[in-house]
């Protein structure tokens, strides 16, 4: 998509990429591709789009959709069967990390495998099957050399004594490590987006936030700030465990009640620590 189909001032966009590049590596560090983000952003524009014009549950209007959110109308169609879906219940979206698609070919593609069925050890270049040519077949436009380095970070990879190439015995189960963890990472940043939301979208009533940062300070002030407010915060959060041993105890099976759904509940404390940017001064327009 070129800028000249986006929306929003170049600052706008600059700011709101900076606070996803947080997001961005996470999501690199856990073998997750732009594709999924790319994917996941357009399906929180549909849903949002959803509870924003259609509250009452009426038939969903697949153009008025497409007007709210700047999507095609066949994307919107597309996205609306997960949309619409519970979460948790959805399909699962395939992986697009480039070298978790080279080793999952190396582990199913006959090509690649033996008599047996384990994947071939190979050699990286040369004639007939070679670790460039599984690159070729199922990693798309990356390089070789570019997928046997990232498979060396997964430590998904090792080289025999004979100096081929072989995927390490659990190497499979790689893309299901980093999924698990992302969950948890999801989870969090959920609730926090939740909050601080309220920044733009009013809610009524509101949930409670503060934040207090200090703009410059020495490397042993940030390391004693965060000892002092990491011991603080450990004692706030443990306040949590105690208001719920004093609360009444849910009796039977519609201790819930049915008039109004469960809801979810939480206090979230965190530290912020990052190298200082001087903010750039916008040029003076020419009288």
């Amino acid at each position: 998509m070129g800028r000249e189909k986006i929306t929003g001032s170049v600052n706008s966009i600059d700011e709101l990429a900076a606070a996803l590049a947080p997001i961005a590596a996470a999501m690199i560090q856990s073998e997750f591709s732009a594709a999924t983000l790319v994917y996941a952003a357009k399906l929180a524009y549909v849903r949002a789009a959803i509870a924003e014009t259609n509250p009452t549950g009426a038939r969903i209007n697949v153009s008025r959709l497409a007007v709210v959110t700047g999507l095609t109308r066949k994307e919107v169609s597309s996205l609306l069967a997960d949309a619409v879906r519970p979460n948790g219940s959805g399909r699962a979206i395939p992986m697009e990390h480039r070298a978790l698609r080279v080793l999952q070919g190396w582990m199913t593609d006959p090509l690649f495998k033996n008599a047996l069925g384990k994947p071939l050890d190979l050699e990286f270049g040369g004639d007939g099957r070679n670790f460039a040519s599984l690159v070729r077949a199922h990693g798309g436009d990356v390089t070789s050399v570019a997928v046997f380095h990232e498979l060396e970070r997964l430590n998904a990879i090792v080289r025999t004594p004979q100096g081929k190439l072989r995927p390490k015995p659990r190497a499979s189960h790689v893309g299901l490590r980093s999924a698990v963890r992302f969950k948890d990472f999801s989870h969090l940043l959920a609730g926090f987006s939740n909050t601080v939301s309220q920044l733009l979208v009013k809610r009524d009533p509101p949930l409670y936030f503060g934040f207090k940062e200090l703009a410059s300070v020495t490397e042993r002030q940030a390391t004693s700030f965060k000892e002092s407010f990491s011991r603080r915060a450990a004692l706030l959060l443990e306040g949590v465990d105690h208001w719920k041993k004093r609360q009444p105890a849910a009796k039977g099976k519609r201790a819930v009640s049915t008039v109004s759904p469960a809801q979810h509940v939480g206090l979230g404390v965190y530290i912020v620590q990052s190298p200082c940017v001087a903010r750039q001064k916008r040029p003076e327009r020419k009288r």
